[in-house]
């Protein structure tokens, strides 16, 4: 049975929440003790549901040979999308980590260097505009994903948009 329709739903899910509340920046909200950890979690689930929606992609690669540029830029944007949400939420972790002080870090001087980069890093991703960008080419990933995949399944006119992709991406 072909379970990948079923598990891709998740991390869509997970991550296009995470966008929309990344995308709050009322400062009032941002001061809630809560927001962090809310974003957070949701970019850790969003994040870790994309591994196994990519290994049950690739388990079912062979059955659209007929159609493997479309499965080859499906897979593609796929594993963008993992790549920039596994990023932000590997920034999450290092903050969660440095705020509590967790695993004393900072005190191992024979790692701290590299902490220290680590921390330019996720302050860099974190505590600029920079996140924003990260989580709108995130979205846009997760959208050309799934506009692919649509058009694996349902064909290239499946609606307007899609038919966009498949002509920007894909038609030569």
């Amino acid at each position: 049975m072909n379970f990948h329709p079923l598990i891709v739903h998740f991390p869509i899910a997970f991550l296009t929440i995470y966008t929309l509340l990344e995308f709050v920046r009322i400062k009032r909200v941002q001061e809630f003790g809560f927001w962090f950890y809310i974003k957070a979690a949701l970019v850790f689930i969003g994040s870790a549901s994309t591994v196994p929606a990519l290994f049950s992609g690739k388990l079912i690669e062979n059955g659209f040979e007929d159609r493997a540029n479309l499965v080859n830029a499906h897979s593609f944007w796929a594993e963008l999308t993992t790549m920039i949400f596994g990023l932000i939420a590997l920034s999450y972790f290092v903050e969660i980590i440095n705020k509590h002080n967790i695993f004393n870090i900072a005190q191992n001087t024979s790692f701290s260097p590299v902490w220290k980069l680590v921390l330019k890093i996720k302050k860099m991703i974190l505590e600029t505009k920079l996140i924003i960008v990260l989580t709108f080419l995130g979205l846009l990933a997760v959208v050309v994903t799934g506009s692919l995949g649509g058009i694996i399944v349902y064909g290239q006119n499946l609606d307007p948009f899609t038919e966009f992709i498949y002509k920007l991406l894909i038609a030569h």
